[in-house]
């Protein structure tokens, strides 16, 4: 209704217009005829916009906005020139109208959206004048001032980061460009192939801060040609005018910078969750043991994190450039060839920091792999933390990891003195540059016997100065980050080119027995382990295998390749399914509960509470269940650190068998446990009658002791 309202009001000033033979110009009429061209579209875009779109238009905010302003300044003139004629009474109704407009299209739709959006993150549905002033946060910013805030009480994420959705794009990026002999920035080329757009869309937000951070000089430089004016209403008029416009700059620059701001953090937080997402997916298609697992845990953590710190500043060097450039210019109005000096020294600046930065990144690589080894062991120690008291290690563990983290910080210390002498380099503009420059002005005008400096000049180019020696000091600084995050990509890059899992097993399912090896010898590139040659055997469906032997053996490595995990170098594995469930020596669980951690993290499909409570019982768990005070929802802690050796070794047991496999390979999993416990587990799972023998899988045990073959029930 106010749309066409609007659109009325409009086709009244062109009549207006059009009558008049005076107070018009030759773009009166224009002026109100595209006045309501724009009033029909204001109304079509507001239909479309409020079926199609949860949030509020940001093209009908910003045009209402910006018409409001621009027609009041104008309605001002009108009522000055014409006083309260026909034509001022309808453009002031026009300026009504809009503003009842902007209120009612900056109003948001969220409790009229439909069912299939009511549910949406607060983000997703706010308009532009919301996020620019983050008006949205207000309500978490008032309840941590009251109380300590938690994981629940944080907003609901953006949909739009997703981070599925920016691994995928990741991933598709890096399939085209991880072609054979790939460079060494393919994935830097895909990483900005498939952020390119959170990226371009910080661009005009740059642009526009750039464009009001150098209208500052001219604001100074008319402030101080006022002051010197005599006064008058003309000067004081232009005084109203200089105050608005202070105003309206600081203002554009703090939202600018903040929807600036909002837009890099929105896009690292993108990345940073699409590349952990791409790591750890990467991590699941590599061999079994080619890798330590902190290997991971170290790209994930560290070289991402120097990445996303490297965005902000890497994606400011466009913009760094420019601001030099036109700083220059507008300096060179102002000094005359002075203002190369600036640029001379940037440049000398710029080669020193370049000659210093090509060490850079050999200095990071020796810190990284130090840090990757000192995770490595802290985590290892933290997952053996039970083990190391009992055994009265605590102190001898305590020296290691000091010692380690002492080796770090010294290796660190070659990578920090580099960083420092590229900060000292990246910070000479921003001290000499001014110094410099205004002597060298000062000593040309004595030379030519002319007047120095005045105070228009001197405050107008100080800005100028200012405005160039930032962006180049930040910009040199920028190199180091550069070429860090660079030495980052490349070992992420390395992981990523790693050969993946070659599954060298034969799927038959035709064939009579479950598992068949025909002169079987494995791959033993880079490994020095005992391994087992020229193995054949044939395992039948429904059996039960003990495989025995000594420590070092090959066992395990025979149980990896049975699972696919180690590529024959000669002879055949043929298995007649694929469905395989596998328990190691070392238990693998989750920080979650003993439920979760059983029967896994779906909450689709039905749970069959009576199987898992057979499987419970077959691990003899259902006793410790009963014993713990929050029964099968205690969280277990960090690989399993609230619960004992042998529980631990019971629950991933569990989880095999609540699978339901058509094979199972058991690699050690009783030697945790105490005879007592070891007896009942056997007797339920693989005697006669146990749970395993009756639903007919095919059982692998391996065990370093061969006492399990001796019992009465194999």
């Amino acid at each position: 209704m106010a749309a066409i309202i609007l659109a009325i009001v409009w086709l009244t000033l062109v009549v207006l217009y059009s009558l008049r033979d005076k107070d018009t110009t030759r773009t009166s009429v224009p002026s109100a005829s595209l006045g309501f061209v724009a009033a029909i579209a204001v109304f079509v875009l507001s239909h479309v916009e409020h079926k199609r779109s949860v949030r509020p238009s940001a093209l009908l905010n910003v045009y209402l906005f910006f018409s409001v302003l621009f027609d009041a300044v104008q309605l001002r003139s009108l009522v000055l020139s014409e006083g309260s004629s026909l034509v001022s009474i309808f453009f002031a109704t026009n300026v009504g109208v809009k503003v009842v407009l902007l209120v009612l299209e900056a109003w948001e739709k969220r409790k009229s959206l439909a069912d299939a959006h009511a549910s949406l993150p607060l983000e997703s549905t706010i308009g532009i004048f919301n996020r620019s002033f983050f008006w949205w946060l207000n309500a978490t910013l008032l309840r941590g001032s009251r109380a300590s805030l938690s994981p629940e009480d944080l907003q609901t994420i953006d949909t739009a980061l997703d981070p599925r959705i920016w691994a995928k794009a990741l991933q598709e990026a890096w399939i085209r460009h991880s072609v054979p002999n790939a460079s060494r920035r393919a994935l830097v080329s895909a990483s900005i192939k498939a952020f390119r757009k959170p990226l371009a869309a910080m661009i005009f937000p740059r642009v526009c801060l750039i464009g009001l951070n150098f209208a500052q000089p001219f604001l100074i430089s008319r402030l101080l040609n006022l002051l010197r004016d005599t006064d008058s209403l003309n000067s004081r008029n232009i005084g109203y005018g200089l105050i608005g416009a202070t105003g309206a700059i600081y203002l554009g620059i703090a939202v600018l910078n903040g929807w600036y701001k909002h837009q890099l953090f929105r896009c690292i937080t993108s990345f940073r969750g699409a590349m952990i997402a791409f790591i750890f997916d990467r991590a699941l298609h590599l061999p079994d043991g080619a890798y330590n697992e902190s290997k991971a845990i170290s790209l994930m953590g560290t070289d991402t994190d120097r990445i996303c710190v490297s965005i902000e500043r890497v994606h400011e060097v466009w913009a760094q450039l420019l601001e030099v450039l036109i700083g220059v210019s507008l300096l060179g109005l102002q000094l005359g060839w002075i203002c190369v000096l600036p640029v001379a020294i940037v440049l000398s600046s710029t080669i020193l920091s370049s000659k210093v930065a090509t060490i850079v990144p050999a200095k990071q690589k020796i810190w990284a792999a130090a840090v990757q080894k000192r995770i490595a062991i802290t985590t290892s120690a933290i997952g053996s933390m039970k083990t190391i008291r009992m055994a009265g290690l605590t102190r001898a563990v305590t020296k290691i990891l000091v010692e380690q983290r002492n080796q770090e910080l010294r290796l660190m210390a070659g990578f920090r003195w580099m960083s420092l002498w590229l900060n000292s380099i990246a910070n000479i503009p921003t001290a000499f540059c001014a110094a410099v420059t205004f002597t060298a002005y000062v000593v040309q005008a004595h030379i030519e016997g002319r007047e120095g400096l005045d105070v228009t000049r001197a405050f107008t180019s100080m800005a100028l100065i200012n405005l160039v020696a930032v962006p180049a000091g930040r910009f040199l600084t920028a190199f180091p980050i550069l070429t860090a995050s660079l030495g980052c990509f490349e070992r992420i890059q390395e992981y990523m080119l790693a050969p993946s899992r070659a599954d060298s097993r034969i799927l038959s399912r035709t064939m009579e027995n479950a598992v068949e090896l025909d002169s079987v010898k494995f791959a033993t590139k880079n490994d020095t382990r005992t391994s087992p040659a020229n193995i054949t055997l044939s395992l039948r469906r429904g059996a039960l295998t003990v495989i025995t032997g000594p420590v070092g053996a090959g066992k395990t490595r025979l149980a990896r390749a049975l699972l696919g995990e180690i590529a024959c170098e000669a002879g055949t594995i043929c298995v007649y399914t694929t469905k395989f469930a596998y328990c190691s020596q070392t238990p693998w669980l989750l920080n979650l509960s003993i439920r979760q951690n059983i029967r896994g993290l779906r909450t689709n499909g039905l749970f069959d509470d009576d199987w898992y409570q057979t499987v419970l019982h077959a691990c003899a768990l259902d006793v410790d269940m009963e014993q713990l005070v929050e029964g099968d929802e205690t969280v277990i802690g960090s690989k399993g650190t609230k619960l004992s050796g042998g529980q631990r070794h019971r629950v991933a047991l569990a989880r095999c068998v609540f699978a339901c496999p058509e094979i199972m390979v058991l690699d050690d999993v009783f030697s945790a446990l105490d005879s007592e416990t070891e007896q009942i587990v056997t007797e339920r799972l693989l005697g006669p009658s146990g749970l395993l023998r009756r639903s007919n899988s095919t059982i692998i045990l391996i065990s370093h002791s061969g006492k399990l073959s001796t019992r009465h029930y194999f």
